[in-house]
């Protein structure tokens, strides 16, 4: 497994982070969205996107949004295919 720390996306990562996301939201029954900027975090310099990657395929996201310099959410997900292999615990341990 291989982890990218990442203060920016490409086209190629955002459409695959949107690809993942809709995989997971069908999986859970839910609605909720991945936030994908890092135009409102307060380090702009701070690696905000975390991608899991077996290969070339995304199988966990990790976003932090960190609006002030004592406040930070993280959001993340994990494709259905690759639950349970310890994938989010990696990219809460990177992020």
């Amino acid at each position: 497994m291989e982890i990218l720390g990442l203060t920016s996306l490409t086209e190629l990562q955002y459409q695959q982070i949107l690809s993942l996301q809709q995989a997971c939201l069908r999986f859970d029954h839910q609605g909720r969205e991945l936030f994908l900027s890092n135009d409102i975090n307060y380090h702009k310099a701070m690696p905000c996107f975390f991608l899991s990657y077996l290969g070339e395929t995304l199988c966990g996201v990790l976003v932090v949004f960190a609006p002030t310099m004592r406040t930070a959410e993280f959001s993340a997900f994990v494709h259905p295919d690759h639950r349970k292999m310890g994938v989010f615990t990696e990219l809460l341990l990177a992020a």
